[in-house]
């Protein structure tokens, strides 16, 4: 085996690593989330939200590792330029994550229980907006014929949560029973979540990019 094949062998493996990494964030984020909408602000809560930033530091830290392997084993500046860019894309995802969970946890949100079945269902349509496209990443390096398909499915996920965003906003700012300060809070927390979808879609479209011009 070439040295070019086993350069791109590390980097291939590389990346697959980081992707399951960014997975297992995903996972934590959706069992932290769920035990929120369950059972409210409880200690566990606390301890599933430090479980979460975990998780998504270690995909920095590998995103950082491929960083250096791409700058310092000399692959083809347009590689290089590639799969950071897909990267970039991919880690809005972990952040993303990371971010609802603290946002409910620093500012004490406390969801209505009539409104915890729809929150239920949008991290759902989320969560499998992101695993489409963590299969079209092992795609990627596995079956490319195939990308195509599933990113459509990407943008099916997208604009499912995109219709129950609208519906849930609507409903919260037509109900009296919350206050103003609290609307705004929960819609911002729709909007957040449905932005797990938006940038599952946008890294599918870079997927599908890479994949027609880096060869692995």
């Amino acid at each position: 085996m070439g040295l070019f094949t086993k350069k791109r062998g590390l980097l291939k493996d590389l990346v697959l690593k980081y992707f399951e990494q960014a997975n297992s964030c995903i996972r934590v984020f959706h069992d932290s989330i769920s035990l929120y909408f369950e059972k409210g602000l409880v200690p566990d809560f606390e301890i599933a939200v430090t479980n979460t930033h975990r998780e998504e530091s270690k995909a920095d830290d590998l995103r950082r590792e491929i960083e250096s392997e791409l700058y310092t084993k000399s692959f083809n500046p347009q590689i290089c330029s590639d799969i950071l860019s897909l990267l970039e894309n991919a880690d809005k995802i972990p952040n993303k994550c990371e971010s609802i969970l603290y946002k409910i946890y620093l500012q004490n949100m406390r969801i209505p229980g009539k409104y915890t079945e729809e929150f239920g269902e949008l991290i759902k349509i989320n969560i499998n907006a992101y695993k489409t496209v963590h299969v079209d990443m092992k795609d990627l390096f596995l079956n490319r014929e195939e990308i195509k398909l599933l990113t459509s499915g990407v943008d099916d996920f997208e604009s499912q949560s995109d219709k129950l965003e609208r519906k849930m906003i609507k409903e919260v700012f037509d109900d009296p029973s919350i206050d103003k300060a609290d609307r705004i809070l929960f819609k911002e927390l729709i909007l957040e979540i449905g932005s797990i979808s938006d940038f599952s879609l946008d890294l599918a479209d870079k997927i599908t990019i890479t994949a027609l011009k880096v060869k692995f």
